[in-house]
């Protein structure tokens, strides 16, 4: 019986700890904690590596946009290498844009 129940303990303990980021957003926790760059602007994590999103979902036009904001935030902010990688993503999101509303034309 005692394997048993330590069975089910180990269970109930991963189950509640897999649960805990779902009770975050709820409980108000929201993922701001993004990183700052040394004059307290912040780098937008979710748009780099889907980190910190908090539940967001932006629409194509509003993604373009996003990226473009980070983008103008510069080398104060983000690395070079975090920059072309915004510029790829908007390059790519901004291209399917463009197919998208000119085949639908």
């Amino acid at each position: 019986m005692k394997p048993i129940a330590k069975k089910i303990a180990i269970f109930t303990a991963t189950t509640l700890l897999s649960a805990l980021p779902a009770f975050a957003g709820d409980m108000g926790w929201s993922g701001t904690d993004q990183g700052t760059s040394g004059n307290g602007v912040q780098k937008n994590e979710c748009l780099l590596v889907a980190h910190n999103c908090n539940g967001t979902i932006y629409d194509l036009p509003q993604r373009i946009e996003k990226l473009q904001r980070e983008i103008n935030k510069g080398t104060a902010v983000y690395t070079p290498a975090e920059l072309n990688y915004l510029k790829r993503e908007l390059k790519e999101d901004t291209d399917m844009f463009s197919n998208m509303t000119e085949g639908g034309a």
